[in-house]
């Protein structure tokens, strides 16, 4: 799992090696945030990349709140399959 909540964890995983899929929806989303520059990147949200193996406990504690309920997820999320580019 990778978790992104500051500006600075962010710009160090655009610039590490990144499937290029990922990088390009990361880049894209913090791109997005770069529209509200009255609030600081941790106000606006925390990014969770989900890796196999990572467990729903383990992504609600990463989170910091529960991510389902009774009529399933509670927020929205993208979902897709990459893979992490290791050099």
């Amino acid at each position: 799992m990778l978790v992104f909540r500051t500006a600075e964890e962010m710009a160090c995983a655009l610039s590490s090696p990144l499937d290029p899929t990922l990088r390009e929806r990361l880049a894209a989303q913090r791109n997005h945030l770069l529209d509200y520059p009255e609030h600081a990147f941790e106000e606006l949200g925390v990014f969770i990349v989900i890796q196999p193996g990572d467990s729903l406990e383990d992504i609600s504690k990463a989170a910091a709140y529960r991510l389902t309920g009774k009529e399933g997820f509670m927020i929205e999320a993208e979902i897709g399959t990459m893979q992490i580019v290791d050099t």
